[in-house]
């Protein structure tokens, strides 16, 4: 998986705990099992996995 691979390149664990959140969210997108903390605490975590990535094609970009 990508976010696997981009988190060991970039020795960033994070990544992969952010990504899970993702998961999280899209699983409780069929599911509906989170209330409503424990989806706006995955929805923050999946703003802040954007926000990273975004940073990282942007230094990448400029090489």
């Amino acid at each position: 998986m990508i976010v696997e691979r981009l988190a060991g390149e970039l020795r960033d664990d994070e990544l992969r705990v952010l990504f899970d959140s993702v998961e999280k969210l899209h699983a409780n997108f069929y599911h509906g099992f989170l209330d409503k903390e424990g989806f706006d605490l995955r929805r923050s975590r999946a703003l802040a996995l954007i926000n990273k990535l975004k940073e990282y094609i942007n230094r990448h970009r400029s090489v």
